[in-house]
């Protein structure tokens, strides 16, 4: 409860200083006497008003209703809550304790889950909690309704409660963060309390299982424990957990670095749903029982002699049992890894600052978001004392992390990391988000070998959607989760022009409209943008839902020779449309203006990306609610509406549709293609009848459509559980299934043949989650080179091959008769922010894209 706003009283002595010792008459002050008096008065008020806004903050309240009661820093570029005021009305070490609860999974039907009595508790304990801290998972899909029904719950009976995100609150919801900013207010946000510092850091993705801090997050904590200094003790809060053998976060090497100089004690995470402690970089990571498995919870008790947190875990009943007792002074549990040197042989020396048990080390990410130990492996003691050395085996060519970690008697761990390029036998070490200097120039590409890398871009934040390429300009797009568009030359990766759009970034892959000049791009706070393709300038933008899907462009009908990436498409008398997915809704605008010209409302999130049947004139989109609605393209009106999946998370919500039109020599049909996590779906276009189903998870990669000699179909899927596959998307059979080894998330597979005759055995280019680019034979699915993009980095981001031209002085293979050579470059980004061009064989040709998804796709 709030308490009553202070009343200003004047001591004697101030009275006296104002000249009111003896209470004289207002009007028998002098002038220059009532104007001091009247600005010393002002200037009182000022500063306790500003005083009483601090307490506020610090309680967890503040002024704008739409924060829900949170201290938080900035909304777009984040900065630090203000601290506490220190003064005696705060608690003291040893005089408080807090509460830590997570995954309540809230969901919209249930009003006493968690349990009641966890409420009662942490609202009314004895003594009283000075606050408490929900780890995340607040809700169990982002619901509008499962954030009131929290409420409702039992949450607005703790008077100070603070929020840090989990992944089942933004993942499936196109507005769970700006419902997150509705009830709790921002993140990150940091207070100070008892000599303690606390932190609460939003390490979620949208539509993401697993975390992922980013550049931005990281500064802005590097900047708040600047402030702190190096002495007072530092508690965080987040969802996924870190360290030891949890790899939920994938740039957790750089959370541990920006840390390593304060005096961080504790960390609390949730996601796991069991109670587990344990040592990681001298500080104590624990995780929290899931609040709505059984309604346990956290008690901190801070301890002034000795200063220290005393961990419990609470049952109902009144049960409870001692945890872990965290210093909050002293030296730190572990033993340092201090620093790591690679030589070009591949020789890895590793300093430990003290008598370790074992030092090991593991080369890139085991796993994706899952617990899992990795397969470390053994250094040996080396001299001088303290430094362990080993050697690491042949690498991929490309970026790889490379990990150690000590462990001392106690079992206490340590753990640094460090970037090495491996090319050849040559192993380059870097910073884990440096760019690779490549020393090319402007003037054209070199004669690199396959798998070779042109030129890197660091672009900021993550890189989530897909890329678009504009040949003919040569020009690369890309944009960030951090709301930053980029547009780059393609020969050497100089920036021609970037743009902020906004806070929440851009999930979706921008499109190019060359005819126009455009670029199409959508965020996920709401708006949607065409800008100038040769400035980045705003030609035209429109608000309303959040945009998670891929936009379409549909153009005039094209003469019958056209075909191939910008071929244009029949539209049932539209001669132009932009279908755009925003929220639940999908949008026909004008390209030109962005004047509407209809919408259709779906009944759930629009992930994905809209499909078009040439012949039909009909509109395709999938969406959260289960269902595949078939619109006329002229006006939007529904056709027809089929159920595929269950659900929103067993729904199409993320499929990326696709035609497969009748041919020759085959059936009369065409096929539509829809995917979801239990299977990918060969429907008939005109009434939605399901024809063949194959099993797999492939709701979250767009499919690759081409054909053969021959004229036959292939239809390639990427499983997000590692498979890519070969069907005919005629019958539903399958040519071949290929295990890659690592899982496959957004990213969706690209073709090229290998030479520019023509040649029948053409190139498939797909990568890994943990960042493995897989090149692949088209006709047998067998493995032919890897290449490693990111160390240590997810990879979500679709590949995308465009043509560069050469000029050659004197041709002499069949593929260059004109005295010019097509070279095949490959551009992809990653969640380490970098941009990449890849050289990915000699002279190239595409394949026959008739039946490929256009270029702009991710």
């Amino acid at each position: 409860m709030r308490p009553a706003t202070p009343r200003l009283r004047l001591g004697p002595r101030l009275r006296a200083r104002l000249g009111l010792r003896w209470r004289p008459h207002w009007r028998r002050l002098r002038a220059r006497s009532r104007a001091a008096l009247l600005l010393s008065l002002i200037s009182l008020v000022v500063a306790a008003g500003l005083g009483w806004g601090l307490l506020i903050a610090w309680n967890g309240h503040e002024a704008d209703p739409t924060t829900g009661g949170q201290s938080t820093g900035a909304e777009s570029v984040p900065q630090p809550a203000p601290s506490a005021p220190r003064d005696s009305t705060l608690p003291a070490p040893g005089l408080f304790r807090f509460a830590v609860l997570s995954d309540t999974h809230q969901k919209a039907e249930e009003t006493n889950v968690p349990a009641t009595w966890l409420w009662q508790e942490v609202a009314g304990g004895s003594p009283p909690f000075a606050f408490a801290v929900n780890t995340g998972d607040v809700t169990n899909t982002g619901d509008p309704a499962e954030f009131m029904a929290y409420r409702l719950a039992g949450s607005q009976r703790v008077s100070v409660l603070y929020h840090v995100p989990g992944n089942h609150d933004f993942r499936w919801s196109a507005w769970g963060r700006s419902l997150w900013r509705q009830h709790f207010g921002n993140v990150p946000w940091s207070f100070d309390t008892g000599g303690v510092h606390f932190v609460g850091l939003d390490s979620t993705q949208l539509l993401q299982e697993p975390g992922h801090f980013g550049r931005r997050q990281l500064e802005w904590l590097a900047g708040d424990l600047r402030r702190v200094g190096p002495e007072t003790p530092v508690v965080l809060f987040f969802h996924h957990p870190v360290g030891g053998d949890f790899w939920y976060v994938d740039d957790q090497d750089r959370l541990f670095e920006v840390l390593a100089p304060y005096n961080v004690r504790a960390i609390f995470a949730g996601h796991v749903h069991r109670q587990m402690s344990f040592y990681q970089n001298g500080i104590a990571v624990i995780t929290v029982p899931s609040a709505r498995d059984g309604g346990n919870y956290l008690s901190v008790q801070v301890t002034a002699e000795p200063p220290a947190l005393r961990v419990s875990e609470q049952f109902n009943g009144g049960n409870s049992r001692e945890i872990i007792t965290v210093p909050l002074e002293g030296k730190r549990p572990g033993v340092p890894v201090t620093d790591i040197q690679v030589t070009e042989d591949g020789t890895v020396l590793a300093t430990v600052a003290g008598r370790a048990s074992r030092v090991e080390y593991l080369i890139d990410l085991p796993e994706y978001s899952a617990t899992r130990r990795g397969e470390w492996q053994p250094f040996s003691p080396g001299k001088p004392e303290g430094v362990w050395a080993a050697r690491l085996p042949a690498l991929a060519p490309g970026r790889h992390l490379v990990q150690v970690r000590s462990t001392d008697t106690e079992g206490a761990q340590w753990t640094r990391a460090a970037a090495v390029y491996v090319e050849g036998v040559t192993f380059k070490q870097l910073s884990t988000e440096e760019v690779r200097e490549t020393g090319e120039g402007a003037g054209g590409l070199p004669e690199h070998p396959v798998g070779r890398l042109v030129w890197e871009r660091q672009l900021g934040e993550a890189i989530q959607g897909g890329i678009a390429v504009d040949e003919a300009r040569g020009l690369v797009v890309a944009a960030t989760t951090g709301g930053e568009v980029w547009a780059v030359r393609m020969a050497d990766g100089a920036p021609v022009w970037q743009i902020d759009l906004d806070r929440d970034g851009v999930i979706s892959t921008p499109v190019i409209d060359s005819g126009r000049g455009l670029v199409y791009v959508g965020t996920a706070d709401g708006w949607f943008y065409a800008l100038d393709e040769a400035t980045g300038m705003t030609r035209w933008r429109v608000g309303g839902k959040p945009v998670l899907g891929t936009p379409l462009l549909v153009e005039a009908a094209a003469a019958p020779e056209e075909t191939g990436e910008r071929a244009a498409v029949e539209a049932g008398g539209a001669t132009v449309l932009l279908l755009v997915p925003a929220g639940n809704v999908l949008y026909g605008f004008d390209p030109a203006t962005g004047e509407e010209r209809w919408k259709f409302v779906t009944g759930g999130l629009i992930g994905g990306r809209p499909a078009v049947d040439r012949a039909a004139g009909t509109v395709y989109v999938a969406a959260g609610d289960g269902f595949v609605y078939a619109l006329r393209a002229e006006d939007g009106a529904l056709r027809w509406r089929q159920s595929v999946g269950k659900g929103l998370l067993y729904g199409p919500w993320a499929s990326w549709l696709a035609v497969v039109p009748a041919g020759a020599g085959r059936p009369d049909e065409s096929r539509l293609i829809v995917s979801t996590v239990r299977g990918v779906y060969g429907l008939d276009p005109f009434t939605g009848r399901e024809l063949w189903q194959v099993g797999g998870g492939f709701a979250f990669s767009a499919p690759l459509l081409w054909q053969d000699a021959e004229g036959r179909p292939h239809l390639v899927m990427a499983d997000e559980w590692g498979w890519t596959v070969d069907i005919d998307p005629d019958w539903g059979s399958l040519n071949w299934r290929t295990p890659m080894g690592e899982r496959i998330f957004n990213s969706s597979p690209r073709s090229v043949h290998p030479d520019g005759t023509g040649s029948e055995q053409g190139l498939i280019y797909v990568a890994g989650v943990l960042g493995t680019l897989f090149c692949l034979d088209a006709h047998s699915g067998i493995i032919k080179e890897l290449f490693h993009l990111t160390a240590g980095r997810y990879v979500y981001s679709s590949p995308v091959i465009a043509e560069v031209i050469e000029e050659v002085e004197a041709p002499t293979t069949p593929v260059s008769p004109t005295g010019q050579v097509r070279r095949a470059i490959l551009f992809i980004g990653g969640q380490d922010g970098i941009l990449r061009a890849i050289q990915i064989g000699a002279p190239l040709a595409t394949l026959d894209s008739t039946l490929e998804v256009p270029n702009n796709s991710g």
